[in-house]
């Protein structure tokens, strides 16, 4: 599922979480991320209903700093020199179901292709005893 933005109320904090009103809230299990002024608040749907979800926090959240709209100090921006990308939890998500169902795939073929060897061997068996025997009596003049 894509990514999207779209307003939202905030109905009740904590420190590790918070309950969200918007017209469409995400499936549990759906990581978000809220931002007011300068915070930016990541977490997991953690249930929802027609119109309010819950969200667990990766990290505290500063109440006091959202509350007065001022920016708390672990939302601060570091020097640009220092500046490192914030990981993307969904295309992490993302990337990893890829990448296992790639290996399950290679798996299965690897799997399937042994199977298939296994099962030629035996019918070359089975085929080359009686081919066998028949040369060995055309050979002795039969």
């Amino acid at each position: 599922m894509g990514a999207s933005w779209s307003d939202i109320v905030i109905h009740n904090i904590s420190s590790r979480g918070m309950m969200v009103r918007t017209e469409q809230p995400p499936e549990p299990g759906t990581y978000v991320e809220i931002r007011h002024g300068m915070q930016t608040i990541v977490g997991r749907a953690v249930w929802r209903t027609v119109r309010n979800f819950g969200i667990r926090t990766q990290d505290r959240i500063d109440m006091e700093a959202l509350a007065s709209g001022q920016d708390s100090p672990a939302a601060q921006r570091p020097a640009p020199s220092d500046q490192r990308a914030a990981p993307d939890v969904a295309f992490r998500a993302t990337r990893s179901r890829q990448t296992s169902a790639l290996l399950q795939y290679i798996l299965i073929g690897v799997v399937g292709l042994t199977a298939a060897g296994f099962a030629a061997r035996e019918v070359y068996v089975l085929l080359t005893r009686p081919l066998a025997t028949v040369t060995s009596h055309l050979s002795n003049g039969g």
